[in-house]
């Protein structure tokens, strides 16, 4: 097809604005055109003298189809194959021989050491998936081998995803290939494999994938991206020029946020035309409720909301989290109301009437909100101030009058109970951190886990509550944990079925003494 023979030799040429687009574009859109007038006008555009090709590529020497270098393929994947990096030899044995004698130390160490990768994780596999899934918890456990703590396998708690055909995924993001005259093709980087360099780096060979399907998404992600596309193909001029990616943020309400991003300032002309946009996805969508986001170098355009609403139903209420656009967000509904249920009750059997509740690392504060009622009293900290501004009117949306949320790190958190240092941030707070008395604990740190100074600084605490996304770090800090608490239980969270991530809770009480 004709759209195909464009995209090819655009690829090839690498000049995505040549001058021929503009009537290769008006031919492409016309209704009468077939095949065979699409191929003959194609070699009539590329056979004519004002739109030959451009000089740094009319010198080369054509590659032939064994010997070329496919898209998104680094010159090191196509010497593993065989391929020669000049175009000027014709002998593929001579090309294949200069090949490895030109090549650097470094793709030679990258040849060596190179471990293959296991592939984009897009596709759902029901049938494999209770394989999978014990897999994943076997790896989790095998981290633990260090300790003596860790719970029987029969008393495990395992929160598997319901939604093992797809529609899980709240969030995603897709690069965005400007594949020809019209089309904008989402795409994703695969990783092909790693190496290992001389210099210790680890060196990762990637691969462009086009996206056509995304089972993963949520059913509101995969009904906004073919109207996404198709609207974003219909405008070059002002939606689709110099895109470069397309992220998407769901929700279970039917709030979906888009944002778009360029290499290149957005004028009041794509304001109007992203406000066409936005108009006639919720025309063609009336179930969803969508907003259009345009971002840029230092720029930032808004055209309805920068936010998504999620309804968690938790033990016969509501709870309402507005989720910030750009900011971290639970990527599974559906596996996170099964974490705050487990939070819930471990928090329910150490909660009292004079107890307190600390909770490190509380981002919009989503533990913070579903487990206040519990305590008297309840400080969360971050250190983000988006996040901080995001927690608090969370907060003030479920109605909750007993918590504070403030900007401190966790060893800031310890000097401020301890009173061995005054900080200017608390003194609007009205909050005396020296009179609180901190029964439990929740962390929920990022992947590299709390450390050996959090660590030691938890074991303080009665009671803690530590929410993981990566069992390696988790097993490290409870290597210093152990030294003070037992586990009392030991929880596993699919948030990211057919990949390898795994989520893991543990619920540690303190040793009696």
């Amino acid at each position: 097809m004709f759209a195909t023979d464009v995209d090819k030799y655009i690829t090839e040429t690498r000049k995505y604005r040549h001058p021929f687009l503009k009537e290769a574009r008006e031919t492409y859109r016309a209704k009468d055109m077939t095949t065979t007038t699409s191929h003959s006008f194609l070699a009539r555009l590329l056979s004519s003298p004002s739109r030959s090709l451009p000089r740094s590529s009319s010198t080369r020497r054509p590659l032939s189809h064994q010997n070329r270098i496919h898209f998104g393929e680094t010159r090191a994947a196509a010497a593993r194959r065989g391929v020669a990096s000049s175009s000027t030899t014709s002998d593929s044995t001579t090309s294949s021989t200069r090949e490895e004698q030109h090549l650097s130390e470094k793709q030679k160490c990258i040849q060596q050491n190179f471990i293959k990768g296991r592939g984009l994780d897009i596709d759902v596999r029901p049938e494999s998936y209770e394989d999978e899934l014990r897999e994943k918890i076997s790896r989790a456990k095998s981290y633990f081998l260090k300790s003596v703590f860790l719970p029987d396998e029969d008393k495990i708690e395992i929160f598997k995803s319901k939604q093992i055909d797809g529609g899980f995924r709240m969030r995603a993001v897709f690069g965005v290939h400007l594949d020809g005259p019209i089309d904008a093709r989402y795409s994703m980087v695969e990783v092909l494999g790693t190496s290992v360099l001389p210099s210790g780096k680890i060196y990762k060979e990637k691969k462009t994938v086009f996206i056509d399907a995304f089972p993963m998404g949520s059913d509101a992600m995969r009904a906004a991206m073919p109207s996404v596309r198709s609207l974003v193909e219909q405008d070059d001029a002002n939606l689709r020029r110099r895109l470069f990616q397309v992220e998407f943020l769901t929700a279970t309400s039917g709030d979906v946020v888009v944002t778009m991003c360029y290499h290149r300032k957005l004028d009041d002309e794509w304001m109007k035309a992203a406000e066409g946009m936005r108009e006639e996805m919720n025309r063609r969508h009336p179930e969803l409720n969508v907003s259009i986001i345009g971002r840029a170098n230092r720029m930032k355009k808004v055209v309805g909301d920068a936010f998504v609403t999620e309804n968690v139903h938790l033990d016969g209420e509501v709870l309402k989290y507005k989720q910030l656009e750009g900011q971290f967000a639970q990527p599974n509904a559906q596996v996170a109301t099964e974490m705050l249920k487990f939070a819930r009750s471990c928090c329910d059997s150490s909660s009292s009437s004079n107890a307190d509740f600390l909770e490190l690392y509380c981002g919009n504060g989503h533990f913070t909100v579903a487990l206040a009622p519990y305590f008297r009293k309840c400080l969360s900290t971050e250190i983000s101030k988006t996040n901080i501004a995001a927690a608090r009117e969370n907060i003030k949306m479920n109605g909750i009058k007993n918590t504070h949320v403030v900007r401190l790190s966790a060893e800031e958190v310890v000097q401020a109970i301890d009173g061995e240092r005054e900080f200017t941030r608390l003194k609007n707070t009205e909050l005396d951190l020296t009179a609180l008395n901190i029964k439990t604990v929740l962390v929920d740190p990022p992947r590299a886990g709390c450390g050996p100074d959090v660590s030691k600084m938890l074991q303080r605490f009665d009671n803690i509550v530590y929410i993981s996304c990566n069992a390696e770090t988790l097993a490290e800090d409870m290597l210093i944990l152990s030294k003070t608490h037992d586990m009392k239980r030991f929880a596993v969270f699919d948030q990211f079925p057919y990949t390898p991530h795994l989520e893991c809770a543990a619920y540690l009480v303190k040793k009696k003494s």
